[in-house]
């Protein structure tokens, strides 16, 4: 069987961005699902992503962070990380 974890993506401080605040992710799982690797292949079919499609642009990462932390948070740490 599989275990695959679930974590909220919170405010991070890591200075490799380019551009915009930075991500990461929580300490605490939000969601546990358990499946067999079977099941669990076959749910990764055709969503497999390479790297180009793993960078995201500093606007969405800021809307992401803007439903769960203060836009002053946000822009402290973006200036911090620039």
């Amino acid at each position: 069987d599989v275990e695959v974890r679930s974590y909220p993506i919170i405010l991070g401080d890591n200075p490799a961005v380019s551009a915009g605040p930075p991500l990461t992710i929580d300490w605490d799982p939000s969601h546990l699902a358990v499946c067999s690797v079977d099941d669990y292949e076959k749910t990764r079919e055709g969503i497999i992503r390479g790297i180009i499609e793993l960078k995201m642009p500093s606007h969405i990462r800021f809307d992401m962070l803007s439903k769960t932390v203060k836009t002053a948070e946000i822009a402290k740490r973006t200036k911090e990380m620039t």
